[in-house]
């Protein structure tokens, strides 16, 4: 799995950590998201500096006893589209690996 980044939990129940692909290395935030309106506003909204780059749902862990998985989205408007990735706790240790998940559209190497 393509890791694209590295965070920590935060004291405020969110993760910080840095996001890094071939062309973006920013130090980012999940920060939770006090003011969800329904029941499918995102738990958390991500940010580079004080920018407002995506958002992230909770998912339940494939494992029982596996720790947080976040399912995360960015946008900017220098992608094509946005970016689809997944957030995985590393067994409850409060540290977390960012997967980049590969679109279905997108073709594959052989």
């Amino acid at each position: 799995m393509p890791i694209a980044g590295t965070f920590s939990a935060t004291a405020d129940g969110g993760w910080e950590g840095w996001l890094r692909t071939l062309a973006i290395n920013a130090k980012s935030r999940l920060v939770p998201n006090d003011d969800r309106s329904s029941e499918r506003s995102p738990h958390f909204k991500a940010f580079v500096g004080k920018f407002e780059v995506g958002a992230a749902w909770c998912r339940k862990p494939a494992v029982v006893g596996q720790g947080t998985r976040l399912s995360l989205k960015l946008v900017d408007p220098s992608f094509p589209a946005g970016l689809s990735m997944t957030l995985f706790e590393r067994d409850g240790s409060g540290r977390a690996d960012l997967v980049w998940q590969h679109s279905q559209h997108e073709e594959k190497i052989e």
